[in-house]
């Protein structure tokens, strides 16, 4: 845990650790972290698999193998991991079925589900805070900022807008230990620097290292982090004019991409993060085959903000107008349509 889950000496011990009791859910819990950090995505499966299978009430490690599976293709098996949790623990399987409902794309049935069930919840808050998110993504902007209570700097990013400098320094701060920031608002705070030709400021939070920009040029990087926030980096570093260290940023990516893809199967919503490394490395063909692969397998994109918009990733702005590239961005957008008019009216 010190060490991250991250590297060669953190991935020596927990496999030592997973010889020494194989029968330990936890050990193959983080194990599974440790080949997710490698994008080595079969091996962090198979990991989880061995960890439910030692624990089928660890919703943890569940919902995790079951969103795995999900992406991956394995869709009986993580409906199976989300049935056997509601025969054992109704209430535990609540985060399992979320996650494979909102990975589907089925945000309304999801939606209506959580508000008729919120009196059952033994931990409302975090129901509603899944409700928030669910509601954010249809554009029911009121309801769900009352259900996020989330902190201004967060919201700010979250409602739609350009994040001022201070909402940019707390959420690269708070991207270290709080799990939207990490996972959600500082990819969009990114997004929306870079569109507001502000890629200054992001190249400054990297040089005054701290924070997970300034990991991107570590060795022993996670390298999950470098296919997140990595395009955005190099492409910040080249609208400042320091060409060297963004072919040495977009470089690094390019190897984990091509490492994670010379592995085996990758999951679902890494077909869009390898478009994006492509799409801003100017491979237009090699960005829009990944993304049409992707929405064909179900992709759905459903960041915590209003009616998100393939089109809003700054890395995709040379592709709008291609005809390829409007199709499937049409075809998430209409989908986001319907299923805000399947849901009607919302009332909190």
């Amino acid at each position: 845990m010190v060490l991250g889950f991250v590297g060669e000496e953190a991935g020596a011990h927990l496999k030592r650790a997973a010889a020494l009791n194989p029968r330990d859910p936890q050990t193959q819990y983080w194990l599974s972290h440790h080949y997710g950090s490698e994008l080595a995505f079969e091996r962090s499966l198979a990991a989880l698999r061995a960890s439910v299978a030692n624990d089928p009430l660890w919703a943890r490690s569940v919902n995790d193998a079951a969103l795995l599976a999900w992406q991956m293709g394995f869709r009986d098996e993580a409906r199976r991991y989300a049935q056997r949790l509601v025969q054992l623990d109704p209430q535990k399987a609540f985060a399992c079925e979320y996650q494979l409902d909102l990975a589907n794309g089925e945000f309304a049935s999801l939606a209506r589900r959580m508000i008729d069930g919120r009196a059952r919840f033994d931990r409302p808050a975090q129901g509603d805070r899944k409700l928030g998110a669910t509601l954010l993504i249809l554009g029911h902007t009121e309801p769900a900022r009352l259900l996020l209570r989330l902190q201004p700097y967060q919201w700010e990013i979250a409602s739609g807008a350009t994040p001022s400098s201070g909402s940019f320094a707390s959420v690269h701060a708070g991207a270290a230990d709080d799990w939207f920031d990490s996972n959600y608002f500082l990819a969009l705070a990114l997004q929306r620097l870079l569109h507001a030709g502000r890629g200054a400021e992001i190249v400054a939070a990297y040089d005054r290292g701290g924070g997970q920009l300034a990991q991107l040029s570590r060795a022993d990087v996670d390298r999950s982090l470098l296919v997140l926030y990595g395009p955005e980096l190099g492409l910040a570093l080249r609208s400042v004019g320091r060409e060297r260290e963004a072919a040495a940023a977009l470089g690094r990516v390019e190897r984990v991409v091509r490492a994670a893809y010379a592995q085996g199967t990758v999951p679902i919503p890494f077909d869009v993060s390898a478009a994006r490394f492509w799409a801003a490395t100017g491979d237009r063909e090699g960005a829009l085959a990944l993304l049409t692969r992707a929405v064909d397998r179900g992709f759905h994109y459903a960041p915590v903000t209003p009616m998100p918009d393939l089109g809003t990733i700054f890395a995709f702005r040379e592709l709008r107008g291609e005809p390829r590239f409007e199709a499937v961005r049409a075809r998430l957008l209409g989908h986001l349509e319907r299923e805000r008019e399947k849901l009607g009216p919302v009332f909190i």
